[in-house]
């Protein structure tokens, strides 16, 4: 049976040939759902490999700034407590220098002078040569 046998309309036909008809249109859509099955798993794995490699290739950025956010800024905290600092990333709403102490860490506003001062202390600290 040819496909054109089951398409035309309005033609007396044998019984039999819905059937066969109904079976084949049955097994074209099977196929067909295979076929949009395979293209959409190949779309996934394709989306997945971008979603992985632009993770890998963000890692180095990560490092540089801070892996979060500060909503509100910190009162100033005693220098001596402070062990380093991050500063945001422009991901972030609000800029801020993220001091790093013993017991967690502080959100500060970078503008205000104590904080420039920390910074300063901070470097001067882990560069004792100053260069």
């Amino acid at each position: 049976m040819n496909s054109q046998s089951c398409i035309k309309r309005g033609s007396r036909h044998d019984p039999g040939t819905d059937l066969q008809c109904f079976s084949a249109c049955a097994l074209l859509l099977q196929l067909l759902s295979l076929r949009i099955m395979k293209v959409s798993v190949a779309a996934l794995s394709i989306l997945m490999v971008m979603a992985f490699s632009s993770l890998t290739s963000s890692a180095p950025w990560s490092i540089i700034t801070s892996p979060f956010c500060c909503y509100k800024y910190n009162k100033r905290i005693p220098r001596h407590l402070v062990q380093s600092y991050v500063e945001t990333g422009s991901q972030c709403s609000k800029p801020a220098v993220v001091f790093i102490t013993n017991n967690g860490k502080v959100c500060a506003n970078p503008r205000d002078a104590w904080v420039r001062d920390y910074i300063n202390y901070v470097k001067s600290r882990s560069n004792p040569t100053g260069k």
